[in-house]
């Protein structure tokens, strides 16, 4: 008995190491909206960043071919964090993954902006074989945003402004021009 309790107990530990390696990714359903925060620790090709740096890797599931999103993030303005946003067809952790693009930028410095809002739009490829993109986020020190994705608002375009009267949208779709076809699990 003892013997069979230890097994288990060593294949547990096995069991959740090796999940460990592979990463913490979470889920954002379509539609749904969520809280995140990046994290050290977190082992990402060298493609991402450098290992000090703190990490999210988001899942975002239920998109559909040949449709247009939009991503809505929140977060507190004016706390000078830098930070990344990579968008991947496929899993980051595994080697069957491509990157469809990356954009940079800051939290700002200065005064407090709270509930800064920016939006990011994308399009599946109607040759799309998947349902699911992921994200990336690097950030400098660990942050915490809210991120929403839903059907894309077609009053949302490039000159929109958010609360603050600032530009806030990164068009991944260069004006309706572009689609990432999704093919990797």
């Amino acid at each position: 008995m003892k013997r069979l309790v230890m097994v288990l107990l060593i294949l547990g530990a096995v069991v959740f190491l090796s999940a460990e390696t592979k990463g913490n990714v979470q889920v954002l359903k379509l539609g749904d909206a969520s809280e995140f925060s990046t994290v050290s620790g977190i082992k990402l090709p060298a493609a991402f960043g450098k290992k000090d740096e703190y990490y999210a890797v988001i899942k975002i599931t239920g998109l559909k071919k040949g449709n247009r999103y939009q991503a809505t993030f929140n977060w507190e303005g004016g706390t000078d964090i830098y930070f990344g946003m990579t968008l991947i067809d496929g899993n980051p952790f595994s080697k069957n993954w491509r990157s469809l693009g990356s954009v940079g930028s800051s939290t700002g410095k200065g005064d407090p902006l709270p509930g800064y809002e920016a939006y990011h739009l994308f399009a599946t490829s109607p040759k799309s074989r998947k349902s699911a993109v992921y994200l990336v986020i690097r950030s400098d020190n660990p942050w915490t945003i809210n991120l929403s994705v839903a059907p894309a608002k077609p009053e949302v375009n490039q000159q929109t402004k958010n609360s603050y009267g600032f530009f806030a949208v990164e068009d991944w779709t260069n004006n309706g021009t572009v689609a990432f076809e999704l093919t990797r699990n």
